[in-house]
C-alpha cells in the first residue's frame, strides 16, 4: 500500500473505532473497567502524593515529568483534540497547587464510569481515549521500572 492510500486507510480505520467506541456501550463497558483499574493503580496515588506534596519541587523527577506532560496535554498550547481543559495554559495548570488540583480533578471526572456511559461525541471520545493513553504510560512505566511513583 503506498504511503497517501495507507494514510487514508489507518484514517478510515481509527475513524471507525472511535465512531464505534461513541456507540457501543459495550465496549464503553470494557473501557470503564480498564479505566477505573488506572484509576485505583495510577492516578488515585499520584493525587495522594499531590495532596501531600503541595510544593511541586518535591516531588520526584519521573512525577514532574507526567504532571507536566498531562498539562501540557490537557491545555490551550496543545494543538491536539482532546484536551480537557482548553481555556487554561499551561501555567494556570502547573504554577499552582490549585492549577495542578484542576488537571487531576478533570482527569479522574475523565476517567469515570459515569462519564464514560455519556460519551456521545467524537471529541468525548478523543478526551476519553487520551487520558487513557495516559495512565497507561504511567502504568507500564511504574511496572516496568518495577519502582513506586514517588520515587
Amino acid at each position: 500500500m503506498q504511503g497517501t492510500n495507507r494514510i487514508h486507510f489507518e484514517t478510515a480505520i481509527a475513524k471507525a473505532m472511535l465512531e464505534e467506541i461513541q456507540g457501543n456501550q459495550k465496549i464503553k463497558q470494557i473501557l470503564s473497567e480498564i479505566a477505573a483499574h488506572l484509576r485505583s493503580t495510577v492516578l488515585s496515588p499520584i493525587i495522594e502524593i499531590m495532596k501531600n506534596n503541595e510544593q511541586f519541587d518535591d516531588l520526584s523527577p519521573f512525577l514532574k515529568e507526567v504532571i507536566y506532560s498531562w498539562a501540557l496535554k490537557h491545555s490551550k498550547e496543545d494543538a491536539f483534540l482532546g484536551a480537557l481543559l482548553p481555556d487554561y495554559s499551561l501555567d494556570e495548570l502547573m504554577k499552582t497547587a490549585s492549577g495542578r488540583a484542576m488537571l487531576l480533578t478533570a482527569i479522574d471526572k475523565n476517567l469515570s464510569p459515569e462519564n464514560i456511559k455519556q460519551i456521545s461525541t467524537l471529541q468525548e471520545v478523543i478526551a476519553f481515549i487520551k487520558t487513557l493513553d495516559d495512565m497507561g504510560y504511567c502504568y507500564f512505566y511504574d511496572a516496568e521500572t518495577k519502582s513506586n511513583l514517588e520515587e
